[in-house]
């Protein structure tokens, strides 16, 4: 999303459902725990590319660290949207599959007033 502000963002989650076995940890998905707080202050501060390479590093380096998906085929990832995340090396060899399908939301996941789901409070919490 370009030019994204937190209440014109409308992902209810990140969705990662393994489809097959990733057993190597350098092959699922790496993410950035900690990164939506980081997202949700950058957004507050004004518009940002989420679609921006530079922004996802700088927001790693921010944060410091990173973790990898590793699981059974059938095994399902529920992360919040503003998580940064980006397919890992894959030097096992082996084929992966994973789907990533879109959870939108009807609503802006952040609006003024009470936080109304974990991920809104994650927002709240960041940026007050």
């Amino acid at each position: 999303v370009r030019d994204a502000r937190p209440d014109n963002l409308h992902l209810a989650l990140l969705v990662l459902v393994l489809l097959s076995d990733i057993d190597h940890p350098a092959c699922g998905t790496a993410f950035v725990p900690g990164s939506p707080a980081e997202i949700a202050r950058r957004l507050a501060a004004g518009p940002v590319d989420l679609t921006s390479r530079p922004v996802a590093q700088d927001v790693y380096r921010a944060v410091g660290r990173h973790a990898l998906t590793q699981g059974r085929a059938g095994d399902v990832f529920l992360l919040h949207p503003w998580t940064v995340h980006a397919a890992a090396g894959g030097l096992s060899g082996t084929l992966r599959l994973l789907a990533n399908p879109n959870l939108p939301s009807t609503e802006p996941v952040y609006r003024p007033g009470p936080p109304r789901s974990p991920v809104e409070a994650i927002i709240r919490d960041a940026i007050g």
